[in-house]
């Protein structure tokens, strides 16, 4: 969907040369009220040395977004870079990702660049290398995120994300259900970000990484 609104996709299957390469479906360029749902995305191992951002939603310069009831698999980077994700999202408004199943992937979501009205909701994440990553590129954070009612199981961790200090206005963590996960919240915590009400089982961390306790704005 580049620069159209109010489209609908229902029932596809997406792959490329019968899932050796990389499928990806886009909304871009200021596309609006798109959905896509009840459909399989499906991606492939593959190796890009990190250099290279490869997904299986991408939403880029587009608002009010809905992904619902997909199953979107298979994107890994063979060295775990997490520029590979089932979803990528760059300066997005008003995208729900919801009652997704979202599994093997190097990452399961990336809203990467000023994700602005996220919300990512009833979804199964699993058997990624980290469920749902955070990162800043040139400082764009991201404002009025939520996060919640998800299960997480077997992910090296549920929640992390790289470093540097931008603000996440409004980000919250939780009702979420995280299990036999390296790490439960890890690597480099947000500013502002608020985590609460989760179920953790995770070995060795529940909690790990950089400043965590020190810069959380809340957490219980």
């Amino acid at each position: 969907a580049n620069n159209r609104n109010y489209i609908v996709w229902d029932g596809f299957k997406v792959t490329a040369n019968n899932g050796a390469y990389l499928a990806t479906v886009r909304f871009v360029n200021n596309a609006s009220h798109c959905t896509i749902k009840n459909s399989e995305i499906v991606g492939a191992s593959h190796s890009t040395g990190g250099a290279i951002n490869i997904e299986g939603v991408r939403i880029e310069h587009a608002s009010y977004i809905l992904v619902q009831n997909c199953s979107i698999h298979g994107f890994i980077e063979t060295s775990d870079s997490h520029n590979t994700s089932g979803f990528k999202g760059y300066w997005t408004d008003h995208v729900t990702i919801e009652n997704c199943e979202i599994y093997d992937c190097t990452v399961g979501l990336y809203p990467k660049n000023g994700n602005d009205n996220l919300v990512v909701r009833y979804n199964y994440i699993y058997n990624c290398y980290i469920a749902y990553y955070i990162a800043m590129d040139a400082g764009n954070g991201s404002t009025n995120v939520q996060v919640y009612h998800n299960l997480i199981n077997n992910c090296g961790a549920s929640l992390a994300r790289g470093d540097g200090s931008y603000s996440f206005s409004g980000f919250v963590y939780y009702n979420n259900t995280i299990y036999n996960c390296g790490n439960g919240i890890g690597y480099y915590a947000t500013p502002d970000m608020k985590i609460y009400n989760n179920i953790i089982q995770a070995t060795p961390n529940q909690l790990a990484g950089t400043e965590c306790n020190a810069i959380l704005a809340e957490s219980d």
